[in-house]
């Protein structure tokens, strides 16, 4: 490819001077200027009080990842991003990962999670691709100043590439990288009419694939921009951008052992039909099962035997170890994502209406919208991505109204492995969000009278933030049942989903053996009297309306000739929610709306009521320049965000409060070539929303139906916890000459996690009383998966006090944590990386760049010895290397053209990290992604 773009210009290769830097231009405070811009360093940013202010004048901390910072370390999205940027890191802390394959960037900054995301600070949800990307912004600490979208971890915002008068320009990027990720960018800029109207487009390709099996992704986007200048002092800009991406994902874990027990046995077969062996446990459900490859019909396995597992991570809702055994189950397997799909489409468009009036006020008046609909389609639950054998010497080809087997068969997969997909889910996302954003500023500069009196900014805004969330989650069913006491018209009965099994064996070339059937291109319509589909059978839809305005109040002040600049803000949010049901008629009675024979749920609809809560936030800072070159910094400030997550109970749990304090020191050498940043810094975060296993509410509805109050089933919910944290980071960014370039980060982090799932804790004690005189009813056929059956403790069938056991079990798990470090959280981190490029000389050296950094990743906690006390226990540290080669030609007609070579993981670093264990072992891992090659091709004219 890099042949191909050279060709037709290769014969106008000369010597010419660098094109010139990009000038930005400023008509009020409301913009950043890139024209002091430099290498990695930035010189402005609206982050600290939202009017454009150089980060030398601003206490708060921020760092800027510019345009070419983004261009020589090949990142291609905000996601990529986090692997450089200062004390912050892609979320893994939860450990289903669901949340990690259902969302397209989860954040953590300074160990808090649920960091924000902002796009030209307005509310963005998805991972910003660069092709629509100038640079990107990082906030850290609360920050009550950024339009509601703050956090107590911070803010990552990107800023979308603008049409620029007076600039015409062209580029065209395409990318080669390894297991087959092809990428095509352009970027077109022209000016249409002199100092008054600008137009620019950016359009993307890519296909790409992945070092797993299966995982791909497939993106289309285009965005457009338009400057338009009708008078001097005035400006209207549009932009607008959309994209549509189709994608396999794969979890990030291996799949879980579900065979250790067996094995430890002696790997007995059962020679006959149900035949207790030692090492396996009787299956004891009736749903049927299908194996599309192999040929036997839709069945129920109901008294064949399983495999016994091994050790179980009560903490990690029982889940099993992964396995890392690569001659049994390959490092780049993904046994689930054949059929994992999460594709979406996105649209954005915004409009900003700029106005100055006379010399020293200005006013702006913008609207954001952005729409995403996803469709996410899950195989099977996290607690079913598991490698499993078959002991069963035969297997089951007929079974009876009741899934009692009648027939059996010699099994020609007896001793295999195989996957068994449960659960099989249909996610639907739809969210709108539409911002209103009305700012005002003004200068007064009073320097004229006396340099010491200063100059004062003052800003003023008013916001409006709607969002519209409409989700849908849909099971898998047979529709077609019986109508038995087995299989009863109530489609809602677990027997009456349909397990799929595939058989793997990674020696076969065929892709078919190697991970779980495609439940959507493998479907059941009438054959053997089944016909699937997806179909409501919970109370999981949404559709809640959140309305958020702020009014927002801000200044810096530069006194004593700039010696000491003092900043503050002021903010109010009010927020209303209205909530949604599918109790219309508000009897608190959930079962009278559900279909009479089917018993499937409706969906939720709004139902008028609204909540209303409020919240008032406040910063405050100061920097001293008692030398040229030497800044002392402080700052303080609040952060309020509205959580309209409903409790385990349906009540709303209240609002996230953030407080934060940095200081430290600033150093600007070598006449602003090297900048250094030391800080101190203390966060609290109160009242964090956070999630947790779906087993605990799962088993808490199947105590409920046993008892015969189904009425009381839980929908889901969150909880809160509140952190504490302090640490200190460092950074230097710099262009020690005209060729260098130089950007090193540090920080250490310490967090305490206290006040860990109260509403949970007191529901379940609320309830204990009932549930404990009705603990000796049977489950019965409301048993779910991951309730041991038969009881481990009476050896009888499961009960109401089998199922409570779990639920204490999942509960002390999620809350061992309280009084100590959160778990995934790494105390040390680092990351360099330097560039130079030789620009003087004669040769082929002239052109060249060359460059290389590090990812250093200190000791993580991953769970806590509960026979010590909850002591941590720690995972290993580790760091990855990179590189980067480029080379650049100088054309005629200010034409260039650039090759650049980039390597991650540079030394191939294979070992498997651990993130989760208990003191038994470990058992959740990720493996790092191998060394990679990526060739960029840029032509610029």
């Amino acid at each position: 490819m890099a042949g191909w773009l050279a060709a037709p210009l290769a014969t106008e290769a000369q010597t010419a001077p660098p094109p010139p830097k990009e000038n930005a231009v400023v008509l009020s405070p409301f913009q950043v200027s890139t024209s002091r811009d430099s290498g990695y360093v930035a010189s402005s940013t609206l982050a600290g009080t939202r009017l454009n202010s150089e980060i030398w004048d601003t206490p708060a901390a921020i760092s800027v990842f510019t345009s070419e910072f983004l261009s020589d370390l090949g990142i291609l999205d905000v996601k990529s991003s986090l692997n450089f940027a200062l004390n912050a890191s892609e979320d893994t802390s939860n450990y289903t990962g669901n949340f990690l394959v259902a969302n397209d960037v989860n954040i953590q900054i300074r160990g808090f999670v649920d960091a924000a995301v902002g796009r030209n600070y307005f509310t963005w949800r998805l991972s910003s691709d660069v092709f629509n990307v100038e640079r990107i912004d990082f906030s850290r600490g609360p920050n009550s100043v950024l339009f509601g979208v703050g956090a107590p971890g911070g803010i990552v915002n990107t800023s979308s590439k603008r049409a620029q008068l007076g600039r015409d320009s062209s580029q065209l990027r395409a990318r080669i990288g390894s297991w087959d990720d092809y990428r095509l960018e352009y970027d077109f800029g022209r000016t249409l009419v002199k100092d008054k109207l600008a137009v620019r487009a950016n359009l993307l390709w890519q296909d790409k694939n992945d070092w797993r099996e299966f995982k791909t992704s497939e993106r289309r986007a285009g965005a457009l921009a338009a400057t338009y200048r009708p008078f001097k002092h005035t400006e209207l800009r549009l932009d607008g951008e959309y994209g549509d991406v189709d994608q396999l994902h794969a979890q990030p874990y291996p799949a879980r052992e579900g065979f250790v027990g067996w094995e430890a046995a002696g790997r007995l077969i059962a020679n006959t039909y149900g035949q207790a062996v030692n090492g396996t446990t009787p299956n004891t459900v009736a749903p049927v099962v299908w194996d599309p490859f192999s040929g036997g019909p839709p069945v129920s396995w109901n008294g064949s035997r399983i495999a016994s597992v091994g050790p179980r991570a009560s903490a990690l809702a029982n889940i099993g170890a992964s396995v890392l055994d690569e001659s049994r189950l390959p490092r780049w397997a993904a046994i689930t994502s054949p059929g994992w799909t999460n594709d979406f489409y996105y649209f954005n468009y915004a409009g900003f209406l700029e106005q100055r009036l006379g010399e020293n006020f200005s006013i702006e008046a913008a609207f954001n919208r952005q729409r995403e609909s996803r469709s996410q389609n899950r195989p099977t639950g996290f607690g079913e991505v598991a490698f499993r054998v078959d002991p069963n010497a035969v297997r089951p080809v007929a079974s009876n109204a009741l899934g009692v087997v009648t027939a059996t068969e010699p099994n020609p997969n007896v001793g295999r492995y195989y996957i068994e997909g449960r659960n099989y889910g249909l996610l639907i996302a739809d969210r709108t969000i539409d911002d209103y954003r009305l700012t005002t500023s003004y200068r007064l500069d009073l320097t004229p009278r006396h340099r010491w009196l200063g100059r004062h900014d003052f800003a003023a805004l008013v916001s409006r933030t709607d969002t519209l969330n409409r989700d849908d989650t849909l099971d898998n069913r047979n529709i077609t049942p019986i109508g038995n006491a087995t299989f009863p018209l109530d489609i809602t009965n677990g027997n009456n989903q349909i397990l799929r099994r595939s058989y793997l064996d990674f020696s076969n070339p065929d892709p078919r053996w190697h991970g779980l059937a495609d439940p959507n291109r493998y479907r059941l319509s009438g054959q053997h009297g089944i016909t699937e589909a997806m179909v409501r059978t919970g109370d999981a839809g949404r559709d809640f309306l959140t309305r958020a305005d702020t009014s927002m109040l801000a200044t810096q002040s530069r006194w004593f000739d700039g010696r000491v600049v003092v900043t503050g803000g002021f903010r109010r949010d009010r927020l209303r929610v209205w909530t949604d049901t599918i109790d219309l008629d508000g009897d608190g009675d959930l079962n009278e709306h559900r279909a009479a024979v089917t018993r499937l749920y409706p969906r939720r609809q709004q139902n008028g009521r609204k909540s209303f809560d409020q919240g008032d936030t406040k910063t405050f800072g100061t920097v001293v320049h008692p030398l040229p070159w030497l800044a002392a910094f402080y700052n303080q400030s609040d952060s309020f965000r509205p959580q309209s997550n409903q409790s385990i109970n349906g009540a709303l749990i209240g609002n996230r409060k953030g407080e934060g304090r940095d200081y430290g020191l600033r150093f600007r050498l070598l006449d602003s070539k090297v900048n250094v940043s030391i800080a101190r810094y203390t966060t609290d975060d109160a009242n964090a929303a956070v999630g947790y296993d779906s087993n605990y509410n799962n088993f808490i509805n199947t105590i409920w139906r046993a008892i015969g109050q189904s009425n009381l089933q839980v929908p889901g919910g969150s909880d809160t916890q509140d952190l504490s944290g302090k640490g200190t980071e460092v950074e230097i960014t710099a262009n020690p000459t005209s060729n260098w370039r130089l950007a090193i980060n540090a920080a250490q982090t310490n967090q305490v996690a206290s006040s860990l799932y109260p509403r949970n804790g007191a529901y379940l004690e609320s309830n204990r009383a009932l549930w404990m005189q009705n603990s000796t009813r049977p489950l019965g056929s409301e048993i779910v998966a991951s309730i041991p059956n038969p009881d481990p403790v009476t050896g009888g069938p499961a009960t109401v006090l089998t199922a409570l056991r779990e639920v204490d079990t999942i509960y002390r798990a999620i809350t061992a944590g309280a009084g100590s470090t959160r778990r995934q959280l790494r105390e040390y981190t680092g990351n360099f990386f330097t560039a130079y490029s030789f620009r003087a000389g004669e040769g082929f050296v002239r052109g060249l760049t060359v460059g290389g950094g590090a990812n250093y990743r200190g000791k993580g906690v991953v769970g806590f010895d509960t026979t010590r006390k909850n002591a941590i226990i720690y995972g290993p540290a580790y760091t990855l290397a990179n590189a980067m080669l480029a080379y650049e030609w100088r054309l005629k007609k200010s034409r260039t053209l650039k090759i650049q070579l980039n390597v991650d993981n540079l030394f191939d670093e294979s070992k498997p990290v651990l993130t989760d264990a208990s003191e038994i072992q470990g058992f959740s891992y990720v493996f790092q992604t191998p060394r990679s090659f990526a060739v960029t091709t840029t032509v610029t004219f």
